[in-house]
């Protein structure tokens, strides 16, 4: 049922569907236009915003490994291993790390600042001097971006471990930034390509040439970035990586004291960049072209479901089921937009209507009125119309028919069929007949209007006659 309501179109719900096709093609066009001219303009703007992303996501880290060391210094076994104060405590310290924390760098020290115990960052007994652990033994949990001789640029937290109110140690955890874990990461959130570079080598990257990830390649024109970066900070730059075209920016790392520690390098291959381009114009269009189908598939079900039924009561009689005369006449202007059209006009009567209503009452005559429907409905033709005018007058247009010896046979059978008698008690019964008059067209007229005239007249003069008749417009009474 749905199906065939849909496919039940009228011709504006086709116009509409083709207006939608032309409106979604054109927002493809305006996204595609907007994108591709501000190409250069956008891209940077872009690249500016995944880099403060980036910023971001390493604020939040600092915040993470915080949260994260304030929980171990205060736990239990971080006291143990200082009431010990043996090598196997703070081997298992460091391995209750390194089980339950994702980090990569681990580094207890003693109230000195000498290293006890770590996970390969520092000699055991090298003395840290990096401004976090200092903060730590002065009592200060904090969290920064350091950069270590091994492990390079790192993100690192801090912390005191107390025993019996007393600063005995401290522990530092982080994760270096040149690992594959971090860079793909990056890449996962920002869909951007990230190399870290420290001084002029590039530590580790996202970019892969043959599978393989790219380490230890030197950064070109070193000099001129690190000059660009003193004087102006971040900046965009194309760049050529590969072989292959790169919209970049170049963005500095810095600690919380704003000590410049290294370069992000941040970008995207230019051919995927403007291929991503066609492809969420076209996401646009097809999106625009699916919703606005949906919504004029759901339009079309429940107006057409509305519309339909309201259209067939104003085109039809509402006790015979027939047309009205509102119905003949659209109906009859689109049959004749041909000037050769040809048929006949009936123009049909009841004769002794009235009696019926009177002496039977008006359910009688309702019931009159729908036997002479249906009579005329079966026995003329299915292209033929046949319509109720009103009260007892009926009227079928019978295109193509215009031969007057096939009319008046047709038509004398038809005076039979509708001849009906009602028993009105006893011996006395009420015939219902029928007078008809016929026009041709286009003999007598092309219109409308002066067919009916015509056939009107012709009708007339048969209820002048006498009555349970037909006759031809100007012919006369047949017999």
């Amino acid at each position: 049922m749905f199906l065939d309501k849909i496919m039940h179109v009228s011709k504006n719900s086709i116009y509409l569907i083709i207006s939608i096709f032309i409106a979604a093609l054109l927002i493809f066009c305006i996204c595609y236009y907007s994108m591709n001219h501000n190409f250069d303009e956008t891209y940077k703007h872009n690249l500016q915003i995944q880099a403060n992303l980036i910023d971001s996501n390493i604020r939040n880290e600092k915040y993470r490994l915080y949260l994260e060391i304030s929980g171990i210094v205060d736990s239990e076994i971080a006291r143990r291993c200082f009431e010990e104060k043996t090598e196997k405590s703070y081997d298992e310290f460091i391995y209750y790390i390194i089980q339950r924390y994702s980090v990569n760098i681990i580094t207890l020290v003693d109230a000195d600042g000498m290293v006890l115990d770590n996970a390969k960052t520092l000699p055991k007994g090298y003395h840290v001097s990096v401004p976090l652990m200092k903060n730590a033994l002065d009592g200060i949990i904090s969290a920064d971006i350091v950069r270590f001789k091994k492990n390079g640029i790192s993100i690192c937290a801090a912390a005191p471990i107390y025993l019996k109110g007393v600063i005995v140690g401290a522990l530092m955890i982080g994760d270096a930034m040149r690992t594959n874990a971090f860079v793909d990461n990056i890449k996962e959130v920002t869909n951007i390509d990230m190399t870290v570079f420290e001084d002029d080598t590039r530590v580790s990257t996202t970019i892969l040439k043959d599978g393989q990830r790219i380490v230890g390649t030197k950064l070109e024109n070193y000099e001129y970035i690190l000059d660009r970066i003193n004087k102006d900070g971040a900046f965009n730059e194309n760049v050529n990586i590969l072989g292959v075209p790169y919209k970049a920016i170049y963005w500095p790392i810095r600690n919380n004291e704003g000590d410049y520690l290294g370069i992000w390098f941040l970008g995207n291959n230019e051919k995927e960049a403007r291929a991503s381009i066609i492809y969420h114009s076209l996401l646009c269009f097809i999106a625009t072209l699916i919703i606005s189908c949906i919504i004029c598939f759901i339009s079309i079900y429940f107006v057409n479901g509305m519309v339909n039924p309201l259209k067939k009561q104003s085109i039809t009689d509402e006790l015979t089921g027939v047309f009205n005369r509102y119905g003949i006449e659209k109906l009859f202007s689109a049959m004749h937009r041909n000037a050769d059209s040809a048929g006949s006009f009936i123009l049909i009567d009841l004769d002794n209507f009235k009696d019926v209503n009177d002496t039977l009452g008006h359910p009688t005559g309702d019931h009159v009125l729908k036997r002479t429907a249906n009579v005329l409905k079966d026995f003329f033709r299915n292209a033929d119309i046949v319509c109720r005018l009103g009260g007892d007058e009926f009227l079928v247009y019978a295109p193509d028919l215009h031969d007057e010896t096939i009319i008046k046979k047709k038509i004398r059978q038809l005076s039979t069929m509708l001849k009906y008698g009602y028993n009105l008690g006893g011996n006395d019964t009420l015939f219902v007949t029928a007078s008809i008059g016929i026009a041709l067209c286009p003999q007598n007229g092309r219109s409308y209007k002066t067919l009916y005239d015509n056939a009107d007249a012709a009708l007339y003069h048969i209820k002048e006659t006498g009555r349970n008749g037909f006759g031809f417009y100007g012919q006369g009474r047949c017999v």
